[in-house]
């Protein structure tokens, strides 16, 4: 018994020796790979686990799991998923490894929409979806309101071609509410679940709740310009005034006087027909209308007219009258007018095309005057066609007129954005006045209370008619701001903004990965290469630094010390001695 306590007894002064004299021995450490799934990517777990399959050099975990292997900060970041989400990930945080999801998924590589757009007015917002399945099918593109989720407009395409690379995608759409509208698009392909979705394509319009003044003035009967009148007719937000001037001293409709001021936003056009008889008179207060307040002259031409005081308006000469036996189609937005006789005017400077026929051939122009513009409709005949079955002459009026309106400036525009100041990030404010508009005070009110903001942000004046204001970063929800402009007590303009705190969600393909991985010297690849780009970043990744390890200070060394020491104790102790 003896014995065996003398054996105890050395193995436990041993290991207490030895641990206060091991010297360790270093092993080499494997890097950790943080493997990053991207929202919509099925299988997540299966998809890491084929990524620890092939990299067995490295310890592989989601990144969400940030307790696993040991703790240990990850020696490289790796990115899976569809483009767009993979690259609104790189730009936050970079990545040594972009790999796209395997299996059939549809992108968006762009979105495209109107700056701006009228409450009620037809807008077309066009999706181009490429990454298609190499078979027959349909692409649907569903618009959602981006603030809300609700579907607000849907479009579908043809039977895809296999062979085609992308489909574009035309989805109108019909604001029915004014500020900035964020649209949310997303592709399916119809009929199959086995292909994903594509990410969400955001794109924003500010919509305007536009009014329509309207001028019609026919210094002579002119069937365009009446024609022109009578396509307005039950349009939406379209206030039509008429003169027509039938002989001299005979005038028919209503006096054609400036109408009152408002405070809402309404743009100002005159339809001008028999361009050759009008007055200086009318021609001085035309120019006036344009150059001072901002409003669009539109000359509806029926011949080429002769010199008179309305070349002050278009002081370009015009070339001859071109005739066509067979119908041309001029596109006026979407809309077709069917012309046989136009007028094709020299080029000018300061005059540009605003529409065309099919083959090329400009069919409108204008030119800026002052604060406005000079609009000339060279179609000659476009009226006398109209009831062709496949013509639009009245859709490409509104269509036009809408347009125009848009191009003039609001009688007070507020701008909203997200921004930063040395305090943080901040919600920056900018108010403008347009041209004419008398102003004594502006304010920028939200129409729902806001935490943290006061109840009118404070703006400085910058440049006359130009005011600026910051206002604290607020919580994430949309913002609706309504500013007032005042004169004497009285709001003369109003205008109002939405402010989305989110960021828009990107809009990008695969090649977009490819060149932001390039530009910062990472590695981007398909999953099914995933082997081949694990192994390349092997070797790009420094060797992880060696871990000394301590035998003695493990818990079994630890365990097997103190049981001999007790055990030896409890020998003793049985045999009565200290």
């Amino acid at each position: 018994m003896r014995a065996v306590r003398a054996a105890l007894r050395v193995a436990g002064i041993a290991g207490i020796i030895g641990g206060l004299m091991d010297p360790g021995c270093t092993q080499a450490r494997r890097p950790v790979l943080d493997v990053e799934v991207m929202p919509g990517v099925p299988d997540a777990d299966a998809r890491v686990a084929r990524l620890a399959a092939s990299s067995p050099w490295a310890d592989v975990r989601r990144a969400d799991e940030s307790g696993a292997v040991g703790g240990r900060r990850a020696s490289a970041r790796v990115v899976l998923g569809d483009p767009a989400a993979v690259l609104a990930s790189l730009r936050d945080r970079g990545a040594a490894l972009a790999l796209r999801a395997a299996g059939e998924a549809l992108s968006i590589v762009s979105v495209r929409a109107p700056v701006q757009a009228a409450v009620g007015a037809r807008v077309d917002v066009t999706a181009m979806v490429t990454d298609l399945p190499r078979r027959h099918g349909r692409v649907r593109v569903r618009l959602l309101d981006g603030a809300t989720g609700t579907a607000v407009a849907v479009a579908e395409s043809g039977d895809a071609d296999p062979l085609r690379p992308a489909v574009s995608i035309e989805v109108p759409w019909v604001p029915a509410r004014p500020g900035q509208v964020r649209l949310r698009a997303v592709a399916e392909w119809m009929g199959d679940g086995q292909v994903r979705s594509s990410s969400p394509a955001d794109v924003d319009v500010h919509v305007r709740d536009i009014a329509l003044a309207v001028d019609v003035l026919e210094a002579r009967p002119s069937w365009g310009a009446r024609f022109a009148r009578l396509a307005l007719d039950g349009a939406r937000r379209v206030d039509v005034r008429n003169e027509t001037r039938v002989a001299p001293g005979l005038v028919t409709g209503t006096d054609l006087q400036p109408r009152p001021a408002t405070s809402r936003d309404v743009a100002g056009i005159t339809l001008v027909g028999g361009v050759d008889a009008l007055t200086t008179r009318d021609v001085a207060r035309l120019k006036t209308a344009v150059q001072d307040r901002g409003h669009t002259v539109v000359l509806i031409l029926d011949e080429v007219p002769g010199p008179g005081p309305w070349t002050s308006l278009w002081p370009h000469p015009l070339g001859a009258t071109r005739t066509s036996g067979a119908t041309m189609v001029a596109r006026i937005g979407r809309h077709a007018w069917h012309v046989r006789e136009w007028i094709e005017p020299r080029p000018a400077t300061d005059a540009r095309p605003l529409a065309y026929f099919d083959e090329g051939t400009p069919v409108l122009w204008g030119r800026p005057i002052g604060a406005g513009r000079v609009v000339m409709v060279t179609a000659l005949d476009a009226w006398r066609w109209r009831a062709d079955e496949d013509a639009d002459f009245a859709g490409g009026w509104r269509a036009l007129l809408t347009s125009l309106a848009l191009d003039q400036p609001s009688p007070l525009s507020l701008r909203a954005w997200l921004g930063h100041s040395g305090d943080g990030q901040v919600v920056g404010l900018a108010v403008t006045a347009a041209p004419g508009v008398a102003v004594d005070a502006v304010e920028v009110t939200p129409v729902e209370a806001v935490e943290g903001w006061p109840a009118s942000v404070p703006l400085w004046s910058g440049r006359p008619g130009q005011w600026r204001g910051t206002a604290p970063w607020p919580a994430d929800r949309r913002i609706h701001l309504a500013a007032r402009a005042r004169r004497g007590g009285r709001v003369v303009a109003e205008d109002a903004a939405v402010i989305q705190v989110s960021p828009p969600a990107l809009v990008a393909g695969w090649p977009d990965v490819v060149r932001h991985q390039a530009e910062s010297g990472a590695l981007a690849a398909g999953e099914a290469e995933a082997p081949r780009a694990l192994s390349a970043l092997r070797a790009a990744l420094d060797a992880p630094a060696g871990e000394r390890r301590y035998v003695t200070r493990t818990w079994w060394y630890a365990a097997i010390v103190i049981t001999a020491l007790g055990l030896e104790w409890i020998l003793r102790r049985l045999q009565r001695e200290r």
